[in-house]
């Protein structure tokens, strides 16, 4: 991803379940606010069907925060009934910031992995968060710029 999307934070050196749940908490906050994300699609129904976008921009903010860590957007599927699922895996953890869309979830779920969602959603791949990024074909670059900004101020210690 070009510096033009990324742009500087203070790096932590590696995350804990105690930074990645304040940080999911963070995050629910910021995308259940209309004035950051009026203009990105299916966010105005977080944690409902906004997986997708929501995983794509923690996995950037987190790859920033957590520099020497290894971060990845887990697309994961349900052929059976063609439903698909999205969370981060941070170094092992998964922060699945959606994960309360569902009803065995009151809250974002922050583990150590494998996410207990893989057993519903079986067929996993992982994809870099720019790679997860690009998918988002239909939001403005400006848009994007905007969104990853005012998330890495969210994130931020």
């Amino acid at each position: 991803m070009s510096d033009s999307i990324i742009s500087n934070v203070r790096p932590q050196l590696s995350p804990t379940l105690t930074s990645l749940r304040s940080d999911a908490i963070r995050a629910g906050a910021f995308f259940c606010r209309p004035e950051q994300v009026n203009s990105v699609p299916f966010v105005h129904s977080f944690p409902r069907d906004s997986c997708e976008v929501v995983s794509a921009f923690l996995a950037i903010a987190m790859q920033k925060k957590y520099s020497r860590s290894t971060v990845a957007v887990v697309m994961a599927y349900k052929s059976a009934s063609n439903e698909w699922h999205f969370w981060v895996d941070i170094d092992g953890f998964i922060v699945d910031a959606t994960a309360h869309q569902f009803a065995e979830y009151e809250h974002p779920l922050v583990c150590v992995g494998p996410s207990p969602l893989e057993t519903r959603f079986p067929d996993v791949e992982r994809l870099q968060p720019e790679a997860a990024l690009l998918r988002m074909a239909a939001i403005d670059l400006g848009v994007k710029q905007s969104i990853i900004a005012s998330l890495d101020r969210e994130l931020a210690d």
